[in-house]
């Protein structure tokens, strides 16, 4: 059976760094964000993303969304991201920085030019990676402890539906018993992330629909937000 942590049953940050300690040794962690449940592995890592794969099923040349910490000084005053986004991504847009602003720590990712370090297994080939940065505690607590990025979709077996809860994880990879799943509770948005590409520069394209809609990202930025086959 998984091994499954709980703030409920043992102080948070003991789960915390149990959890950060299993991504460094490759292993692969679930926990919750504010959209669904995450399948976390060290984005750095190219057999711990391989072990990503083959626990979902999941196709390798789907891209992975990574996920980073929020810098220390959120909510104290400008907030600086690009040290945030240097290690994965490259030419980044200053409407992008506003959307980031605008967004982050939230339930957007966005897809940039990647950097010259990011692992091919994560991009599925492609010349660009997506990051976020959840707003969920514990997903912020567990990027913060471990001090790199994680790979993280959705903690289900490819095409099934994604999860809201530790419970869900529990029942999709039962037997999994390297597993370390966090119980947050159940998550606040209960759909994936909006999903944007602004990798060329100068304009913004819908990928996913999501919770943040096209007309709140255009109050924060020039270029217009549009989707495949209307430009």
């Amino acid at each position: 059976m998984s091994r499954v942590t709980s703030g409920d049953s043992s102080p948070q940050s003991l789960v915390i760094n149990e959890a950060a300690q299993a991504l460094r040794e490759g292993g692969l962690v679930a926990f919750p964000t504010e959209t669904v449940y995450g399948l976390g592995a060290d984005a750095s890592n190219p057999s711990a993303v391989q072990k990503v794969f083959t626990i979902k099923g999941r196709p390798s040349n789907h891209p992975l969304i990574v996920h980073v910490a929020a810098p220390e000084q959120l909510g104290h005053g400008q907030i600086d991201w690009v040290p945030v986004l240097a290690p994965w991504a490259r030419d980044i847009p200053e409407d992008a920085l506003k959307l980031v602003n605008a967004f982050w720590p939230g339930p957007l990712t966005l897809v940039f030019k990647k950097g010259k370090d990011v692992l091919n297994e994560i991009t599925g080939g492609q010349d660009t990676v997506a990051v976020r940065s959840p707003a969920h505690p514990i997903a912020q607590a567990l990027l913060h402890q471990f001090q790199g990025g994680v790979v993280a979709p959705s903690a289900n077996r490819f095409g099934k539906v994604s999860p809201t809860s530790a419970a869900d994880v529990r029942t999709e990879f039962e037997g999994n018993s390297d597993l370390v799943i966090i119980d947050g509770g159940d998550c606040e948005v209960g759909i994936e992330s909006t999903i944007v590409d602004v990798s060329s520069g100068d304009r913004a394209v819908l990928l996913r629909p999501g919770v943040i809609t096209p007309k709140e990202m255009l109050a924060s930025i020039s270029f217009g937000v549009i989707t495949p086959g209307r430009s």
